[in-house]
């Protein structure tokens, strides 16, 4: 008697397979048709799965630093914190002395923008 509750069981479970397969056929979406920037991309999706990048070691060594930013990345970086956290009479005190001491860099224009501040001409006799 046990060995036929076994059989049982297992003709029950492998018919529930079956069908449990048949239907996700079934029901399976047909696949979407590829669009132009897909199928140009195609061949070189092919080429990457046919020769996969080797993979980097795993090493001990921590990641590659960034690169230094420059004082004048810096400062302009620290404008905006300010900004973004409010402290404007300070960042409008730290663009002044931004664009007095950078004056041809390339972040005056957004520091004048972001803080109103811009380069005051000189003071005679000063």
């Amino acid at each position: 008697m046990r060995f036929g509750r076994f059989a049982l069981l297992a003709g029950v479970v492998v018919a529930g397979l079956a069908v449990t397969t048949a239907l996700a056929r079934a029901f399976r979406a047909p696949a979407a048709p590829a669009t132009p920037v897909v199928a140009a991309a195609q061949p070189e999706l092919e080429a990457v799965r046919a020769d996969p990048p080797a993979p980097r070691p795993v090493t001990g060594a921590p990641a590659p630093a960034t690169p230094p930013r420059s004082d004048e990345a810096v400062a302009a970086a620290r404008i905006d914190a300010l900004v973004q956290a409010g402290e404007i009479g300070r960042a409008r005190d730290l663009a002044e002395d931004f664009l007095h001491r950078y004056p041809l860099s390339g972040y005056c224009q957004h520091i004048e923008t972001l803080t109103g501040v811009h380069p005051r001409p000189p003071i005679p006799g000063e």
